[in-house]
């Protein structure tokens, strides 16, 4: 399992041109909300940031991200259907609301499986004070409803599923 705060800053390299190609700056969430749809790359030639899809991704390795080759990358220009997508760090900071007007807390780092991009749980603090101690909470990505402007709704019965350190 990995954190998306262990993912940013990571070199990606390319297998078939055996370079460093950027490194990882953000990552682009489906519309489901359970999956890494795309990651997003800062260049190192200091071009435009690109996109690689998933599908493109041969592994989230410990030290390094692996793609097939600089062929899979895109602008957002190129991969128009990734821009309606929410990216983590659009997620980040928001404020998590159930159905019935509960704020829970704000979204703090995703966790996923560096396998096959599955996002295990949301994490998020309980308000300034869990803040303070080093509370966090876990969401379960299947109780998100739909992701807005600085907000996350989800089901009412999106209660904690354990805490974190």
């Amino acid at each position: 399992m990995m954190k998306l705060k262990d993912l940013k800053g990571k070199a990606v390299l390319s297998t078939a041109e055996a370079m460093k190609v950027g490194v990882v700056d953000d990552i682009i969430i489906d519309s489901t909300y359970q999956h890494i749809e795309a990651l997003v790359l800062k260049m190192t030639d200091r071009g435009p940031e690109r996109v690689v899809t998933s599908k493109k991704v041969i592994s989230i390795g410990e030290d390094v991200v692996t793609i097939d080759s600089t062929a899979s990358l895109q602008t957002f220009d190129e991969e128009r259907d990734l821009s309606r997508l929410p990216s983590a760090s659009m997620m980040q900071k928001s404020r998590i609301v159930t159905e019935s007007g509960k704020v829970l807390g704000s979204i703090s780092d995703i966790e996923f499986d560096p396998t096959n991009g599955q996002i295990l749980h949301y994490y998020y603090d309980g308000g300034p004070l869990a803040e303070v101690l080093g509370q966090r909470h876990k969401l379960d990505p299947r109780h998100v409803i739909k992701f807005g402007p600085g907000f996350v709704t989800v089901t009412d019965d999106a209660l904690p599923t354990s805490r974190a350190a």
